[in-house]
């Protein structure tokens, strides 16, 4: 159950603000990724030798939601391997130490404190945790942490907390606009479950979708643990609904939904799950996925865009190489994506880099994209991604629906909360 919860906080959040303007929609495409390895330079802080630079990753291995970032410190260690067989940054072995936060708050704080007089950096982590370092990074303005994604909404407060996957509290609009374009008169009767361990989904959700033309004929939280939903399909289809959101749940709940759904005969023009887009969804839902409408701000990780993101080929390359057998997943892609943005802010920062440096090019790098495997946006200013992909699946199989060809479409504009 850990694992769904935090997948559903990469979607929704909470914090106060208001709706960036929407850009003109257009399709964004896959660039041959640039060189990241190599180079020259002086680089001063804690854990840099002439030889070495390491950073620190916090992941949570063991205790409650143990090995669900597995994936993330197996893509972490692909990319220090793929950019020390480029010749390393600026000539020097990038090196990952590991720690395990055990899932304990103060565990976290105290690893953070540890680890800032140990290494240049902090890159990759991903922790439920994360908030309870923020009193570490409060006082040591220049110690950079470049995570996955940021977990703890306040985070987002702090200059020197990043997030590869950029998606600060709030909800992209693109997503409801891509189904009101192709089902106009569905979206005025929509229906949406949430999850209540994340106390502003439901917000987010009303918010964001009601913006762009959305109401709601039926909408319920659903608390931990929650599995049966016959009693809100059943009252959907009374009231004639013909959009669900399921932005604020994870992929178990949307698999148990589509299939209560096809048992009551129960099938909406849309039901939009973002989450849904996950290793081992397919094998819960059957055929009766049918109408699903995934929008994603990265690439398909699962191996789907592999033939036309050369940098997603690279990724999936080089954790196969170094982690045989494993299976990708959004903690992976987050995982490199957050290597891949360290690397670039340090080139920038070059060719004298010090923590302060590194800050400043983080916050001045202007949109990235991990070389094309996540939609754009800007870390270093928290400005998250108003493109995406959209999903769906067809034959038990998941499948690009829009931008064909790979890419994104940028449209719509991003709710704050």
């Amino acid at each position: 159950m850990r694992r769904i919860l935090v997948v559903a906080v990469l979607v929704l959040a909470g914090c106060s603000g208001g709706q960036r303007a929407a850009e003109p929609e257009h399709v964004v495409r896959p660039t041959p990724p640039a060189a990241l390895g190599g180079g020259s330079g002086t680089v001063e802080g804690p854990g840099v030798t002439d030889t070495r630079i390491t950073v620190g990753m916090i992941t949570t291995r063991t205790g409650s939601g143990g090995g669900a970032f597995e994936r993330a410190v197996d893509s972490m260690d692909a990319f220090a391997a793929h950019l020390n067989a480029q010749g390393g940054l600026l000539g020097r072995e990038l090196v990952v130490l590991h720690a395990d936060d055990a899932s304990d708050c103060a565990t976290y704080g105290r690893l953070l404190s540890s680890l800032r007089t140990e290494v240049f950096a902090m890159v990759g982590t991903w922790s439920n945790q994360d908030g309870c370092g923020q009193e570490v990074l409060d006082a040591d303005p220049d110690f950079v942490s470049v995570h996955g994604n940021l977990l703890t909404p306040t985070l987002y407060r702090l200059p020197n907390a990043v997030s590869a996957i950029t998606l600060p509290p709030g909800l992209p609009t693109g997503g409801y606009e891509w189904v009101e374009q192709r089902h106009p008169d569905a979206v005025t009767r929509a229906a949406a479950l949430y999850s209540t361990h994340i106390p502003t989904n439901g917000l987010a959700v009303h918010a964001t979708a009601e913006s762009v033309g959305y109401r709601f004929a039926y909408s319920r939280g659903i608390g931990p643990g929650e599995t049966g939903f016959a009693e809100d399909v059943a009252k959907m289809a009374d009231a004639g609904v013909r959009v669900v959101d399921l932005s604020g749940t994870g992929p178990d709940v949307v698999a148990r939904f589509q299939r209560e759904s096809a048992r009551q005969g129960f099938r909406p023009d849309a039901v939009i799950a973002p989450t849904a887009y996950s290793p081992g969804f397919l094998a819960e839902v059957g055929d009766d996925a049918g109408n699903l409408v995934a929008p994603l701000p990265y690439a398909m990780f699962l191996g789907e865009d592999r033939a036309d993101n050369p940098a997603l080929d690279t990724y999936l390359t080089w954790l196969e190489r170094t982690s045989p057998g494993a299976v990708p997943d959004l903690y992976g892609l987050g995982s490199w994506s957050a290597g891949v943005l360290f690397a670039e802010a340090v080139r920038a920062a070059g060719p004298a880099v010090t923590r302060a440096r590194l800050l400043t090019a983080l916050t001045t790098l202007g949109p990235t994209t991990a070389n094309g495997m996540n939609a754009p946006s800007e870390a270093g200013r928290h400005d998250p991604p108003t493109c995406l992909a959209v999903v769906g699946v067809r034959d038990r199989r998941f499948v690009r629906l829009d931008p064909v060809g790979g890419g994104y479409r940028c449209l719509g504009s991003y709710r704050h909360i």
